[in-house]
């Protein structure tokens, strides 16, 4: 199951990432304005999908050091492996699963009031010409 969040979390953040930096690099007048009131919302957004990254990133390494650690024992015991849950990089694989999820939502929202607040309030100086 968390290859399947792993991958939204992924697909989300880079795509916010992207979203970011076509509206920060922009040519069209409408943008450029949006992206002028909201720009720290934008790059807000952008650290916390940067940071979800970097959490699913630890996740992983915790997860190949437990099963390393795992198969380091097993192997030498017998056919079966068990994993150490008092090891740190066993807790931290939950951590940072959580972490993520949470950075990513944040990313999420930001997005979703910058959006809204562009969109539906229409802020002034986002008038068409």
């Amino acid at each position: 199951m968390t290859d399947k969040v792993s991958t939204q979390v992924r697909t989300l953040a880079i795509g916010l990432i992207a979203f970011t930096w076509t509206a920060l690099t922009a040519d069209t007048p409408t943008v450029k304005a949006m992206a002028a009131l909201v720009w720290p919302w934008l790059l807000l957004m952008a650290v916390f999908c940067f940071a979800a990254l970097l959490a699913d990133y630890g996740q992983y390494v915790c997860a190949r050091m437990v099963v390393d650690e795992a198969y380091a024992h097993g192997k030498d015991s017998s056919d079966q492996f068990s994993y150490n849950t008092r090891m740190l990089a066993y807790r931290a694989q939950t951590w940072f699963y959580l972490l993520k999820q949470a950075l990513l939502g944040g990313g999420v929202l930001m997005a979703v009031v910058t959006v809204l607040a562009v969109l539906v309030l229409k802020w002034p100086g986002l008038r068409s010409p």
